[in-house]
């Protein structure tokens, strides 16, 4: 599911992985410098950040337990419905792939953590999770892939209940030739939507595939220029695409998808709001900026940005090095968590945390 958040490359990405190469992904993971680089230097309990008129009470969470020479480094955020799902990928050095992990943390909103999974130690370590997503009961799904002895390419959608238990056997999910979804999103009905967002522009992954619960294709939503990154706000799913080709002129569309037939509602363009910088993230009462400075609330009608938080006001610095994913999830304009990581100068372990805010 798009948030930004959610393995965010640029201002046009979305989360994403490449699969199938173990070693691309280590390699990857030892040269991102961690969120350590935008670490929160002075957040303690009960501290309450401000921003203009706003003020946001600070709530630490619980958060994975890793060894002392184990690093930790945040892949995704996904948020839908009563549930936020942390991606995060724990690895020692050197680097290897027998001693990585990728784990996926539940929390409900009010930050309780619900339940830790070990993903791939539940699905097999023969696959490669490719998205997360959450339904309206707040179970997990899972989406992954692997490519079998006859080397054909193989997707599969797992379920995971609130306590971190598998829910049933997995659904093998066919796409059309070429198809290699990225991400996904589960609507209020349970159908679910998959787009690629990482082949934009190009003759394959203009489109957008609908499967109900079970699993069987209802139809295909296909436009030209269709980028693929999904967003969940409400009841409402949007896709998004670029327009006017490959010039300065190219503007950023929303486009509402219709759930029951292959069709999309009117787009809205949103090149004004991301012009700047930064990139978009759904909430569960609509959509967000956030980039370099902090956290803006997005009025889609008039393209009007407002400050909720400004990076500075936390003491967050993301100037200094290189990430991936922007830590923060917006959960609505009353609940963000943010995300900070400390890198120890003496063997270069990187740990996470994670604190709740609620506004005031």
């Amino acid at each position: 599911m798009q948030h930004g958040l959610v393995k965010i490359l640029s201002a046009s990405d979305g989360k994403s992985k490449w699969i199938f190469d173990v070693g691309c992904i280590l390699l990857c993971l030892m040269m991102l410098v961690p969120i350590a680089g935008c670490s929160v230097k002075n957040i303690k309990p009960d501290e309450v950040i401000k921003t203009d008129a706003n003020s946001y009470s600070v709530k630490n969470l619980a958060f994975c337990k890793v060894s002392d020479k184990e690093s930790c480094r945040l892949i995704s955020i996904d948020s839908a419905y009563n549930t936020v799902a942390v991606n995060v990928s724990i690895y020692s050095l050197p680097l290897s792939a027998d001693t990585s992990r990728e784990i996926v943390l539940l929390y409900d909103l009010e930050g309780k953590l619900q339940s830790q999974i070990n993903v791939l130690d539940a699905i097999g370590t023969d696959k490669v999770i490719v998205d997360a997503a959450i339904d309206t009961a707040g179970n997990l799904s899972i989406f992954a892939r692997a490519q079998g002895d006859d080397n054909v390419v193989h997707n599969y959608l797992y379920s995971f209940d609130s306590k971190g238990k598998l829910a049933g056997d997995p659904i093998e999910l066919t796409f059309g030739e070429s198809i290699l979804p990225t991400n996904f999103v589960i609507g209020t009905d349970g159908n679910m939507f998959f787009g690629d967002n990482q082949r934009a522009g190009m003759s394959v992954g203009r489109q957008i595939d609908v499967y109900d619960s079970k699993g069987n294709m209802m139809f295909v939503a296909s436009t030209s220029r269709l980028v693929g990154n999904l967003y969940q706000t409400g009841d409402m799913i949007y896709t998004d695409s670029n327009v006017g080709g490959t010039n300065a002129a190219n503007t950023t569309e929303l486009i509402p998808i219709n759930l029951e037939s292959p069709e999309f509602g009117t787009p809205i363009d949103v090149s004004h709001v991301t012009s700047s910088g930064g990139t978009l993230y759904a909430g569960s009462d609509g959509f967000y900026l956030i980039n370099s400075k902090g956290i803006y609330s997005v009025n889609l009608d008039t393209q009007d940005t407002n400050k909720l938080i400004l990076w500075k006001d936390t003491d967050m610095d993301l100037n200094a090095g290189t990430y991936n994913v922007f830590p923060a999830a917006v959960i609505s304009s009353d609940k963000i968590l943010l995300f900070s990581s400390k890198t120890s100068e003496a063997d270069g372990t990187a740990a996470i945390t994670v604190s709740l805010l609620t506004r005031k």
